[in-house]
């Protein structure tokens, strides 16, 4: 398991510990360009909406 998953893992347990509302996603691939082609669109759009007020 690459390393920042379990850094990433650490934090989403902390946030359900703490009760905190959040969203964890992981997906398979390199953080290459081909994977932030396809992740890119739901992500600026998840993001957008979050700051959108």
């Amino acid at each position: 398991m690459h390393g920042a998953i379990k850094g990433n893992m650490a934090l989403h347990a902390a946030l359900i510990d703490k009760k905190v509302p959040h969203e964890f996603r992981v997906r398979d691939g390199e953080h290459n360009w081909t994977y932030w082609r396809t992740a890119l669109p739901e992500v600026l759009k998840f993001v957008g909406g979050r700051f959108h007020r």
